[in-house]
């Protein structure tokens, strides 16, 4: 999420229970954005629904 646009689906996590690690790799045109991980019933949702788990902003290096 950027601002006051709306969310844009990056993919899902690959997540393996056992190990208890993820890894999506995903790009984006913008220097700055905010990584939002939510849980989700539906595997490709058009919003955001389920519960945040992470959020963190990302500011590209200059």
């Amino acid at each position: 999420m950027t601002g006051d646009l709306p969310a844009v689906r990056a993919g899902a996590l690959a997540y393996d229970e056992g190990d208890r690690r993820g890894q999506l790799e995903a790009s984006s045109p913008s220097s700055a954005f905010t990584v939002l991980i939510t849980l989700e019933k539906d595997p490709a949702p058009a919003s955001p629904s389920g519960k945040g788990i992470f959020s963190a902003d990302v500011v590209a290096r200059k």
